[in-house]
């Protein structure tokens, strides 16, 4: 499991926490209120998925969608490589949308594990992690150093 520092929000702020604990994970020094001016959206209440891309190469990174499923979701994951995934919880007909960083996945448990919110590495079943990550389209974002 990737040990991926969580930056606490109860807020709208899900997209800049998730941005800053990835950005973190992979040694930039980055905080929470330079990444919301980058990110946040005021009038939309919340960030779009493509100003974490962006965000993601303004700070050197290279960034691309995770466009496999569940199983490159996992490999990536084993690998050692934190994912911002973007989910919709709430209900079917009235959708809240969600930034949180994944950081393992236990096939024993068949499960994920993310910083959300306020939690550190959170569990969360499979069936329940699909059925969000399929509402919110399959939104999965890999943040990784360019390479040498």
């Amino acid at each position: 499991m990737a040990d991926v520092p969580l930056f606490a929000d109860r807020s709208d702020q899900c997209g800049p926490a998730a941005m800053a604990g990835v950005l973190r994970y992979w040694g930039k020094p980055v905080d929470m209120p330079s990444l919301k001016h980058e990110i946040y959206r005021g009038p939309l209440g919340g960030s779009l998925t493509v100003d974490l891309f962006l965000a993601a190469q303004a700070h050197g990174m290279t960034a691309r969608l995770v466009d496999g499923g569940l199983k490159q979701v996992e490999e990536e994951l084993n690998a050692g490589h934190p994912l911002v995934a973007y989910i919709a919880q709430g209900f079917a007909f009235l959708p809240v949308g969600h930034f949180m960083v994944l950081t393992g996945y236990d096939p024993q448990r068949r499960g994920f594990y993310a910083n959300t919110d306020v939690r550190k590495n959170a569990f969360f079943p499979e069936s329940r992690f699909a059925r969000q990550w399929n509402r919110g389209d399959r939104w999965a974002l890999l943040v990784l150093p360019p390479p040498p």
